[in-house]
């Protein structure tokens, strides 16, 4: 017996066209039948959005239209190949499927190291980014993204068994802070610089975005510690964003991605009080993951839960969620070769104390108008250690993720940022798919309880 879409109804109906039980029969042209669409999303607020492949195939962009998905965004890695004609061309040929060409980003510039760096080729980096802008308005598309973190940086550790067996991306504060650095020439780079370079770059592209009305959004620093690899990373608390507005001269023109996974990584657990309380040991705790391997090779695996891992032979996988957020913080476990903590961990926690601050902070700059795109994840546990799990699996409860949202009134895309594959066949598609399809639940919840 064959099934159709993961479901055994070829089993129960029999076809009146041919007397078949299953397969195909439709009668040729298939009708095109459609629902009363109440299930829909209000159109005055979040919209759901999906990464398709800048050369999308004809089932990339039916996939999209079946999932619900009204609008999508892609990456490209080189401006190189692009021009104002072929952008506009990929936005027609999106657009024909019912679907909205929200954002396009450039791996190349959004995340340049020139730029950032502030060698001596970011001016040229610069009109070249410029050009970018212009060209996307030039073919109807008026959102780009961009972080502060150059491209080539190592931010993750391995990846972890979480709900099912699954793989999830893993990171461990510890590792990542004794990696040797990756700065130019193995050269300094500080905070300040960095902050110069980020005026530099403000002061230059604000008028360009104002000209030709397209919004660059920036992205927080992932994991957000104090420095990964020898590079300090700006983007790890509320302050940051704050200074990049004020230094923006508060245009509506720069704004930012929210990223609710990685400001779930950099929260800290407990009251202010408690945390100044705590010692070192304290502070850098993190989810009981185990790791197989020293945790630096990329191959590495790790079991992200909450209780009885081995730390010999194969470790065991526990439940996560709420277990990784309890344990962050416990003085157990602690790893940090003796000689004290690691400088770049013991600064965890900058976006603020305990889940709430992550929704007050959502709805604060929502409420601004610099909230362009919600990034969507779940992890297993803060900082120092955690994994990426389902969208249904961590600590982060998505459901008042949405009730921020359709509350602050806010208006533009929700994107599922990562999720661990299914196994086998199921792979990615269906991941995402199932995690697109609890995101639109949530929404459609919240504004079912206005």
């Amino acid at each position: 017996m064959t099934s159709r879409g993961g479901t055994i109804d070829g089993f129960f109906y029999k076809n009146a066209n041919n007397g078949a039980t299953g397969g195909d029969g439709s009668v040729d042209p298939a009708p095109r039948l459609g629902g009363t669409r109440v299930n829909d999303l209000h159109h005055d607020g979040p919209k759901l959005c999906a990464y398709v492949s800048p050369d999308p195939s004809e089932e990339d962009l039916q996939w999209l239209t079946q999932m619900g998905v009204t609008h999508c965004f892609t990456w490209i890695r080189y401006l190189e190949g692009w021009n104002t004609r072929s952008i506009a061309s990929l936005r027609r040929i999106i657009e024909a499927h019912g679907l909205i060409l929200n954002n396009i980003g450039c791996l190349e510039l959004g995340k340049n190291p020139a730029i950032i760096l502030g060698t001596r080729d970011r001016d040229a980096e610069i009109e070249r980014f410029a050009t970018f802008i212009g060209m996307l308005s030039k073919a109807g598309v008026h959102v780009t993204t961009f972080t502060w973190e150059p491209e080539g940086v190592v931010y993750s550790t391995g990846t972890a068994v979480v709900r099912g067996g699954a793989l999830g991306r893993y990171v461990d504060a510890h590792t990542l802070s004794r990696l040797p650095t990756s700065s130019p020439a193995g050269e300094t780079i500080t905070e300040a610089r960095l902050w110069a370079n980020m005026a530099y770059f403000l002061e230059r592209m604000v008028p360009v975005c104002e000209r030709h009305r397209v919004r660059l959004l920036l992205h927080p620093n992932d994991p957000p510690m104090q420095q990964v690899c020898g590079m300090p990373c700006l983007m790890r608390t509320r302050e940051a964003f704050e200074r990049v507005f004020a230094a923006a001269g508060n245009s509506p023109w720069v704004g930012m991605e929210f990223c609710c996974g990685t400001w779930m990584e950099g929260l800290r657990k407990g009251s202010s009080r408690d945390d100044d309380d705590a010692g070192c040991g304290d502070r850098v705790r993190g989810g009981d993951g185990e790791t197989r391997g020293d945790g630096s090779d990329s191959k590495s695996v790790s079991r992200c839960g909450g209780g009885d891992a081995s730390r010999h032979g194969d470790p065991v996988g526990v439940d996560d969620g709420a277990q990784g957020w309890a344990s962050h913080g416990r003085s157990g476990d602690r790893d940090d070769g003796g000689g004290g903590c690691d400088a770049a961990v013991r600064v965890l926690g900058g976006f603020g104390h305990g889940p709430d601050a992550l929704f007050e902070a959502l709805d604060h700059f929502i409420r601004l108008g610099k909230v362009g795109i919600v990034h969507l994840r779940n992890t297993t546990a803060p900082l120092p250690r955690f994994a990426e799990t389902f969208v249904d699996d961590g600590f982060l409860d998505v459901c008042r993720v949405a009730r921020v949202l359709v509350n602050a009134k806010f208006h533009g895309t929700v994107i599922l940022d990562h999720t661990p594959p299914f196994a086998g066949q199921a792979g990615d598609r269906c991941a995402t798919s199932f995690s697109i399809g609890y995101i639109k639940a949530c929404l459609r919840a919240a504004q079912a309880a206005l």
